[in-house]
C-alpha cells in the first residue's frame, strides 16, 4: 500500500510502497512493517506519522535498517506505537 512518511506535519517521504503486519499476542494487538528506501539518510530512529493513501494514519518508530542485497537500497523497519493505522474521524 502506498503512504506517506512525515516528521513534525512536514512529509519526509512520499508515495511510499509500505508492507504492516498486525498480531495478537498475550491479548494485543500489535503492528509492524518495512518499507525500502534509496537514501537511508533521510531517515533517523525518531518516531514518524505514517499516513496511507486510504486516509488512515498511525504513529511509527524506526526500529532497523538494513541494506538489501545486490539491489542499492535499504530496509526500514518500524514498529507501530499506539493503535493501527485508522481513518480518521471526519470532522462535522
Amino acid at each position: 500500500m502506498k503512504a506517506n512518511v512525515t516528521l513534525n506535519d512536514s512529509i519526509v517521504m512520499s508515495d511510499v510502497d509500505v508492507d504492516i503486519y498486525t498480531e495478537t499476542r498475550r491479548g494485543l494487538k500489535e503492528w509492524r512493517g518495512s518499507f525500502s528506501v534509496d537514501d537511508p539518510s533521510i531517515l533517523s530512529y525518531d518516531k514518524y506519522q505514517l499516513e496511507l493513501a486510504d486516509g488512515s494514519a498511525g504513529h511509527i518508530q524506526i526500529t532497523r535498517k538494513s541494506i538489501v542485497s545486490g539491489a542499492r537500497r535499504t530496509l526500514i523497519q518500524f514498529t507501530g506505537t499506539g493503535r493501527p493505522p485508522q481513518r480518521p474521524e471526519s470532522k462535522a
